[in-house]
């Protein structure tokens, strides 16, 4: 980017408060005036609003999620052209500062916050119709009472990260090459499909004053992808696992920053730990196929399809055979039209993601056939002269039932054998 230098600094994502806000006259408290309210903080908002940048409140300043009983999520408007809701550069000191430090970060962001919306309500120099908007809204009675009605946690995107055994990278979200899929994570315990984001690290500079510094969106860049076992099991230290502060690049943190993926990781940690003590073994010698199979007995995924649920009868088959490869070919490479992400995953998560079923419905073909037997180190005849007869789930299922099987007659090999095939 023009006038970087390319090297590494401090620099983290903004923080903000998510606040939860109501228009219901009912349950509406008004925003209160901060002790240190100083107006002259928001001018640049009025520069924008008479440079014809902004011209209402909802979406243009802040973004609402509406959510039940006539209240919203209101978040920080990612790339505002001016001001919203985080602070980019304030929030540098946070993973390395003390405990007096971080509440004076806090009530720094809490007191902008407040004064924010109080500066959109009340400052004569705001327009009444933007005025008017931004009054209809305000702290809902029935939310945290015991703090004001303010939401108590201060929205903190990123912090120190692990240094771990594997390192999930930007690369890591995106498509392989030779393959409509993601990069094949054979220890994967989890998966996202977040898009790679940040909602800035820095004051816009000269080079581009219209967006924060370290300002990115690409989820349409992104596909369904693996998080690998080794992103939570430290190098160095014994004993511990992290599901939350990963290891990760600064960008591949972006994709993994949120509720989901944090939840699934938590599952297989804890799945880890029980192994891990039950063995008598450090959690980094944790057997990942084992744990694998313990998660999807439980209905967690380690592989992205976009037609199957745990309730299938071959959710455990599907989910063995994609986490070790059997489906990186399927469809085969160049055999689709290529459809763009941006087009058809518009807001994410909407829709099912292109070229990733499962197909269980689909009569098996003896090519695909030969080809599975094949990765997963299975000579079946029988199995492969059936082939043609079954269902490509019915099929999966008796390879999968078949690799186990031969797995237990010869423990060494790890549950269950698959040999890695490159495209």
């Amino acid at each position: 980017m023009l006038g970087s230098t390319g090297e590494g600094d401090r620099a983290i994502q903004a923080y903000n408060f998510r606040v939860c806000m109501t228009d219901s006259a009912e349950n509406r408290l008004p925003i209160p005036r901060p002790a240190s309210y100083d107006r002259t903080v928001y001018q640049p908002l009025l520069e924008a609003i008479r440079a014809g940048k902004i011209k209402r409140f909802v979406d243009e300043v802040v973004k609402f999620q509406y959510i039940p009983n006539r209240k919203a999520d209101v978040n920080d408007k990612h790339f505002a052209g001016s001001m919203s809701l985080s602070r980019p550069g304030w929030s540098h000191d946070w993973p390395e500062a003390s405990p007096e430090k971080r509440q004076q970060i806090y009530q720094r962001h809490l007191d902008y916050t407040l004064g924010l919306f109080y500066f959109l309500q009340h400052d004569a120099e705001v327009p009444e119709a933007i005025r008017q908007e931004a009054l209809a809204w305000g702290l809902p009675k029935d939310e945290y009472v015991d703090n004001n009605h303010f939401t108590p946690s201060l929205y903190v995107r990123e912090g120190r990260r692990l240094v771990g055994t594997f390192t999930f990278l930007e690369q890591h979200c995106q498509q392989a090459p030779g393959t409509v899929r993601g990069y094949r994570q054979p220890d994967a315990v989890a998966v996202g499909d977040y898009g790679l984001n940040s909602h800035g690290c820095d004051a816009p500079p000269a080079y581009h004053p219209g967006i924060r510094d370290g300002a990115y969106s690409m989820y349409y860049s992104n596909l369904p992808y693996q998080v690998p076992y080794g992103v939570m099991v430290p190098k160095l230290v014994d004993g511990l696992l992290v599901p939350v502060a990963v290891s990760s690049s600064h960008v591949g943190y972006s994709a993994l920053r949120y509720e989901p993926p944090w939840m699934a990781l938590g599952q297989a940690a804890g799945l880890a730990a029980v192994q891990a003590i039950r063995q008598k073994q450090e959690v980094r010698q944790v057997a990942v196929p084992q744990l694998q199979a313990s998660l999807h007995r439980q209905g967690a995924t380690t592989a992205y399809f976009s037609d199957l649920t745990a309730q299938s009868p071959y959710f455990r088959a599907f989910q063995w055979a994609a986490t070790n490869g059997l489906y990186h070919q399927v469809p085969a490479w160049g055999s689709v039209p290529y459809v763009d992400h941006f087009v058809s995953i518009m807001g994410q998560y909407t829709q099912p993601f292109p070229h990733h079923a499962a197909g269980a419905d689909q009569p098996m073909d003896e090519a695909l056939a030969r080809l599975w037997l094949r990765q997963a180190g299975v000579s079946s005849e029988p199995l492969l002269k059936e082939a043609t007869s079954l269902s490509r789930g019915a099929f999966l299922q008796r390879l999968y039932e078949e690799a186990n099987r031969l797995s237990q007659k010869d423990p060494k090999k790890n549950w269950p054998p698959v040999r890695e095939t490159r495209p």
